[in-house]
């Protein structure tokens, strides 16, 4: 799994990162853009500052040194590229876990506990996620035995061939 998309897994990150314009952006355009409140987009700004995806201009190289500004790192930029192939799955892109849930059940991981391994996730958590996106029909759930009971998850086709497209870009 790589290690940006668990970065990336909260409910604003990759949702800015693709409303960022390459230019870079002001404080308040990005807001209104986003319709997103100013303490919930400092926070997430500066999360991505600190991940290394979003620079923080100075006054000196800003347009207007009294307008905060932020541009996307050349990391962010490879980001971007490769997360603006998800918005064939923009209303899931603000759920927090379930792009990267996806993400490893398109690489054959199929078992609740494999899943939880790899993401770091705990169960209630993964359980949630889980049943949200089989009742919204991207993935299906199949029970294989009843005792010890072993359930197998996996990606519907048409969920497949939304990620195919991602998960074979280049970063």
């Amino acid at each position: 799994m790589d290690k940006w998309l668990l970065d990336l897994g909260g409910k604003w990150l990759i949702r800015i990162i693709i409303a960022m314009p390459l230019r870079g952006s002001r404080f308040t355009p990005l807001q209104n853009k986003l319709k997103i409140s100013p303490s919930r987009l400092s926070e997430n700004l500066l999360k991505l500052e600190t991940l290394g995806y979003v620079k923080h201009l100075s006054p000196v190289e800003r347009r207007h040194p009294l307008l905060p500004e932020y541009v996307l790192t050349e990391q962010g930029l490879r980001v971007k590229d490769k997360v603006t192939l998800l918005e064939a799955l923009d209303d899931l892109i603000g759920i927090k876990w379930t792009i990267p849930i996806l993400c490893v059940l398109y690489q054959g991981h199929y078992q609740f506990n494999d899943i939880k391994k790899i993401l770091g996730m705990t169960p209630k958590m993964l359980s949630t996620r889980l049943r949200e996106l089989e009742e919204t029909g991207y993935i299906e759930k199949k029970v294989i035995s009843d005792y010890p009971i072993q359930v197998h998850y996996s990606l519907c086709k048409v969920t497949r061939d939304k990620l195919h497209v991602f998960m074979n870009s280049e970063y």
